[in-house]
This record gives structure tokens, sequence and C-alpha cells, in this order.
């Protein structure tokens, strides 16, 4: 006679075994701890037989063990220990970017606080680019530190000597300095007033719009 014996404590199907008989009476079978005569079902990907010893019938049950869920409320991410349905508070569904901090109908979801906070980062990364600037065919820093001492070169006159990105020493005469801190200038300039328009436009949009809404800064 088969036996099939599961976990004592998860009650999880382990195995398959012919059961012993026993020495004092024949055609009486010895079943262990933990061991049933009853077949589990068949169980489909993702599923578990559990024995309930007190009804004494198997059941199948989900079974995520192994796989990575998040936390709906800060996004945080563990890896399932359990058996059973994913608890309440959890999905399977992985962010699609760190914006996705709202978990709303089976699906991450944007606001108009955090799609603000996307397009501040979007804005933010665009200045930085303009710490390089080309100017006739050179490349120069125009990071804060050396806008300051392009900014203190202007009182030069006549043609100046400057490093440009590459630490090669180029002839540029002060206009040219004045033509670089005002290119930076005025591109940052029109990366805030794009901010500001846009940002008008997301404070006018519903829920929806707002999820479907894609930054384009135009740039």
């Amino acid at each position: 006679m088969e036996i099939y014996n599961y976990d004592a404590e998860k009650k999880e199907y382990l195995s398959t075994e012919e059961a012993q008989e026993s020495p004092l009476e024949k055609d009486v079978y010895l079943i262990p701890a933990n061991a049933t005569e009853l077949s589990p079902p068949k169980t489909k990907a993702n599923e578990v037989a559990i024995f309930d010893e007190e009804k004494q019938k198997w059941n199948n049950c989900e079974d995520n063990r192994g796989k990575t869920v998040y936390n709906i409320l800060d996004r945080q991410s563990s890896t399932v220990d359990y058996i059973g349905e994913i608890k309440e508070g959890f999905t399977l569904i992985e962010p699609t970017s760190i914006y996705d901090i709202n978990f709303f109908n089976g699906k991450w979801v944007l606001n108009k606080e955090t799609k603000l906070e996307e397009l501040k980062d979007v804005i933010n990364n665009e200045i930085i680019k303009l710490d390089l600037i080309e100017y006739n065919v050179n490349t120069y820093q125009t990071d804060s530190k050396s806008i300051l001492r392009m900014r203190k070169a202007l009182s030069l006159t006549g043609n100046i000597y400057w490093r440009d990105a590459n630490n090669n020493k180029v002839l540029i005469s002060n206009e040219g300095l004045k033509n670089i801190i005002n290119i930076k200038a005025v591109s940052i300039q029109k990366l805030i007033n794009k901010q500001f328009e846009i940002e008008k436009e997301i404070n006018n949009m519903t829920d929806k719009q707002v999820q479907e809404y894609k930054i384009d800064i135009g740039v």
C-alpha cells in the first residue's frame, strides 16, 4: 500500500512510499506520523498539495515561494516564504519607475505629485548636461565654478588663453567668454520656463490624464 508523506509544519506533500506491513496483523499497514493513505490531487504550476489533518483531505494551495513581491505602500521588495495567496498589501507587479508609488486597480500609477517630481528630475538632469557647452568647435566646462572664473576673466581685454573641457589651451576673446556665459544662462532659463509650462498643464489634468501623460521637454 502506498502512503503519502507531508511536512509536519506546513502539511505540504513531500513524497510517496510503500507502507510497512504490521508484523502483528496481516493486511494491516503501519502509517507513520505526517503521512496518509489518501493520495494527493494533481497540482498545476504554482500550486502545492496541503493536507488538512482535521478534515482528512488534501487541498491545492497557491504557491508563490521564491517570488519577489512589492509592498504597495513603500515599494519595498521581499521574497515570498509562505504557501498561499500573496498577502494583502503586496503585489507581484514590479514598479516600472521610481515614481510609481501608488498601486490602484491592480497596477502602479502616478498622481500629480509624483508626476511633478518626475518633471523636476527631468529638468535637473537637463541642467546638469549644460555643464558642458560647445562654442566655436570647442567644448567648455560651464559648471558654477567655471562660470565664476569666466566672469572674473571678463575684466581682461583682448584675447585670452583658456582651457577647454579636454584641457586644451584655447585662444578665446572676451566676447567669446561672454557668449558662453550667455548661452548657459539662456539655456537654463528656457528649461525653467518649460518646467513652469508643464507644471501648469499637469495641475490642470485629471488623474487619468496624469497617468497617461509622457513628459517631453523638447530637448
